[in-house]
């Protein structure tokens, strides 16, 4: 938060690397207006495959696996999900579908986000929509069973106020315009990360290298703990530049 409250990020140092990316970026996003006006169709193209690779790929990355010659049709709501990992898939993909066509006239909100989670979990049993109502850490099982807080959240009373104030100075940082609006998004959304906000049954984590499965609820084997992670709509929503 402080960076953002304080300003910390105008002296942040930008690597070469990372400038040359963001140079890239913004021609890409300059093409991508001249397809718009000449080609489409082409442009339309593109953007199918975009949300597919895109979806595949930011759930793979939260352990949500399914199976390849299913992602597609999935994603493009020719087929219903069938189990936990695809219903998951299809929250994620309508939350990302919402934001790739409205995007223009999206300006983040409390309960903006809210509905993204709440959507996001809308083919499931679990409840989204709500900040979390207990405190909750991030825990290591060890090889021996042995559970070790890796991190600590903030607390569940502080939530609430804490969101509010972020996107509050989100607002202010995005119009003061003194730096780019991409590095904003990531920076408010690794400070939203850091508390863990939502209200799940997931909402207390365990890290392992178990994924869910492609073809059905995850099995946990020993010396294994299940996927716990709770899901993250602006995640989706930081890919997009303004």
């Amino acid at each position: 938060m402080r960076s953002i409250e304080h300003g910390y990020y105008m002296d942040t140092p930008l690597s070469h690397r990372l400038l040359m990316t963001m140079r890239s970026l913004g021609e890409f996003r300059g093409r991508q207006h001249l397809y718009a006006d000449q080609f489409p169709e082409v442009l339309a193209t593109l953007r199918r495959v975009a949300i597919v690779q895109s979806t595949e790929s930011s759930n793979r990355i939260e352990g949500i696996i399914v199976a390849p010659d299913r992602i597609d049709a999935l994603v493009l709501k020719k087929i219903k999900p069938r189990d936990r990992s695809e219903q998951e898939v299809a929250g994620y993909r309508d939350v990302l579908s919402s934001i790739h066509a409205n995007h223009e006239n999206i300006r983040l909100s409390t309960g903006q986000i809210l509905e993204w989670h709440r959507s996001l979990y809308r083919f499931t049993e679990e409840r989204g929509g709500e900040w979390k109502a207990k405190d909750n850490a991030i825990l290591e099982v060890r090889p021996d069973g042995r559970q070790v807080v890796r991190f600590q959240p903030g607390s569940a009373l502080a939530t609430p106020e804490f969101m509010d104030k972020l996107l509050s100075l989100f607002d202010r940082a995005l119009d003061k315009a003194e730096t780019d609006p991409l590095l904003q998004r990531h920076r408010a959304h690794a400070r939203a990360v850091y508390y863990r906000r939502f209200e799940t049954s997931l909402s207390g984590c365990e890290l392992s290298n178990a994924p869910t499965s492609a073809h059905g609820p995850e099995k946990r084997r020993k010396g294994e703990v299940s996927r716990t992670r709770p899901r993250c709509p602006m995640a989706a929503y930081r890919r997009l530049i303004r």
